[in-house]
């Protein structure tokens, strides 16, 4: 079972709406992990009157586990971004990304047949648009 089966595993398990909310507990054999502390993921769920649910997880990783989550975290980080991961980052639809690209509305560049947009380049560029008061810095 991997982490998301045992999540879904322990949501189906949650108290109903209005009771206390007891700890469940997942054991390593549900992550196919090895650690040292025991359990692996600690997950608490609690129904509210109103239908929503409050979660609260505790992971206990090695520094092994813990690098490689980090790792691939930060992997998916790249600076510069594709037409599509930057209209994702953005919330926005591609073809409307394409067009700021095309009129200069958006830093871009064109490369290798594509568009590519710097991560901070947007980010100063978002800055600026929400406040249009504030000189635009970074961005050419």
């Amino acid at each position: 079972m991997n982490f998301v089966d045992a999540l879904r595993s322990v949501a189906t398990h949650a108290p109903t709406p209005g009771k206390a909310a007891e700890a469940a507990v997942l054991t390593n054999e549900h992550l196919n992990t090895v650690t040292d502390q025991e359990p692996g993921v600690v997950a608490k769920i609690q129904r509210d009157p109103d239908g929503t649910s409050q979660v609260q997880l505790e992971l206990h990783l090695t520094p092994e586990q813990t690098q490689l989550l980090l790792k691939a975290a930060l992997g998916s980080q790249h600076r510069y971004l594709t037409l599509r991961e930057a209209a994702a980052y953005l919330r926005v639809k591609p073809a409307v990304l394409e067009v700021w690209a095309k009129e200069d509305t958006l830093p871009a560049f064109w490369i290798d047949d594509s568009w590519r947009f710097d991560r901070r380049t947007l980010d100063t560029w978002v800055q600026a648009q929400s406040n249009p008061s504030a000189p635009e810095k970074g961005v050419a």
